[in-house]
């Protein structure tokens, strides 16, 4: 999210807060609180996510790296996007073809991970886009 958006957030939520000070019907009040609401999350994520990506950069060393089964990690994630993946319409296949564990911190692996699909579902629209990361090659497992 850019900065610019972010702006457009906080803009959004300072025009309906100023509107309520108007009379309006309940109808009206509520649709404006229903937009603080969600502008409201949308600048508190925002702010979350620059929170997160400031504690990984200032981390020295993995906190807790382990030897992860990269197979079972894939489809724990892809399975915590089942409903946005359905609703899209997509498919998201993990096609494991042999052992690949790797060792790493589990937690940011996953975020990586979650951040690639999260990247391909969002635009995708309707259509699927072909997400072959490749991980067996990709990390020299066979």
């Amino acid at each position: 999210m850019s900065p610019a958006e972010a702006r457009e957030m906080l803009s959004a939520i300072q025009g309906a807060a100023e509107l309520l000070d108007e009379d309006m019907d309940r109808d009206q009040r509520t649709r404006f609180l229903t937009n603080i609401r969600r502008e409201t999350g949308r600048v508190r994520e925002l702010v979350d996510r620059m929170l997160f990506l400031a504690s990984l950069e200032s981390r020295q060393a993995l906190e807790e790296p382990r030897h992860l089964d990269l197979q079972r990690l894939l489809e724990a994630v892809v399975e915590r996007f089942h409903p946005l993946i359905e609703q899209k319409g997509l498919q998201v296949i993990v096609d494991g073809t042999g052992e690949a564990a790797i060792r790493g911190d589990a937690f940011l692996i996953e975020q990586a991970v979650a951040k690639l699909i999260q990247n391909a579902i969002d635009p995708a629209g309707t259509q699927a886009e072909g997400l072959e990361p490749g991980f067996d090659d990709l990390l020299g497992a066979r």
